[in-house]
């Protein structure tokens, strides 16, 4: 056997053990989990899925830690973006979506270009995909529910002054609004249903969500059980305003947001360019991959840097 390609077969050797764990594990213990997992959605629809996905009825402290998305642990804040992005994966399931997906590139690169550095670096830039793709859709989420949110406001507070109480209000919301803002109201206004108490559900909601904007509504309702009134029409005028500022602050920085696309894709994009127009001319850089790994992580360093400087927090 030749010894340049031990570690490709010590590479396949791996992944292909891997794969076959999994097939066996699945295969003993999560056979007919997908058939249960149908016959569940079809009786119970999407709120078994959220309730699977809150602890709050087997623990209710863990909601004291999982408030604020900056404190507890790693996982516990890996756990609440799947919460706040609505993608329905575990963060086990997730994991294992990150390995498959850094795997498969890396093997392709190993095989073709004989390259373990190069492997690395792609196992590591394909398990990187599904965690990005949770948090984009976190934004997505967080933003649809913040163009909706004035909306919403206004409804609840015409309910609250026709005499209805706060959570006929929310069950009014989430009658008369489309996901995502229709299903998190729903949810709350099932939890409380279920037993929970309301400024626990409360508290929840502005977790699960992760909206600046439902925080402050739940702090109002909060107050409001204590000393009465009615804050909710109120906060529909400072959503409103927070929406026209923070669209005004996205057409200040376009052109910033621009800027730094453009400088980000100009390296990436040469490189392929001269790669393919004369390769003899790039093969030596091939052969240091780790002028390659250094291109990265400036690119990455730099993206950050930018980032820092056209974002602004109000």
């Amino acid at each position: 056997m030749n010894l340049a390609s031990a570690p490709l077969l010590i590479w396949a050797a791996g992944a292909a053990g891997i794969v076959s764990l999994w097939l066996v594990v699945h295969e003993l213990f999560l056979r007919y989990r997908g058939q249960v997992q149908t016959r569940l959605s079809e009786e119970f629809g999407d709120l078994r899925q959220r309730s699977t996905r809150t602890a709050l009825f087997k623990d209710l402290s863990r909601l004291a830690q999982e408030v604020d998305a900056s404190q507890g642990t790693f996982w516990t804040r890996c756990e609440l973006m799947l919460d706040q992005s609505g993608v329905t994966l575990t963060l086990q399931q997730l994991l294992l979506t990150a390995l498959c997906c850094g795997l498969l590139p890396a093997t392709i690169v190993i095989v073709v270009l004989q390259s373990a550095p190069g492997g690395i670096a792609a196992l590591f830039a394909g398990a990187t995909i599904p965690p990005l793709y949770v948090l984009w859709r976190r934004n997505q989420r967080i933003e649809s529910m913040r163009r909706q949110l004035p909306d919403a406001f206004d409804i609840m507070s015409r309910s609250i002054r026709a005499g209805q109480t706060v959570m006929r209000a929310f069950q009014v919301v989430a009658d008369d609004f489309d996901p995502p803002l229709g299903d998190e109201f729903a949810w709350c206004y099932e939890q409380q249903k279920l037993g929970l108490p309301l400024d626990v559900a409360l508290r929840d909601l502005a977790r699960r969500t992760g909206v600046a904007e439902l925080q402050m509504l739940v702090v109002a309702l909060l107050v409001q059980r204590q000393s009465g009134g009615s804050p909710v029409e109120h906060l529909a005028l400072v959503v409103r305003k927070r929406n026209r500022i923070r669209e005004k602050v996205k057409a200040v920085t376009a052109e910033g947001r621009m800027q730094a696309m453009v400088l980000l894709c100009i390296p990436p994009t040469v490189l392929a360019a001269v790669s393919v127009m004369n390769p003899d001319y790039m093969a030596p850089l091939w052969t240091q991959p780790w002028l390659l790994a250094g291109m990265a992580v400036s690119e990455v360093i730099g993206a950050l840097w930018i980032r820092r400087i056209i974002s602004f927090r109000y």
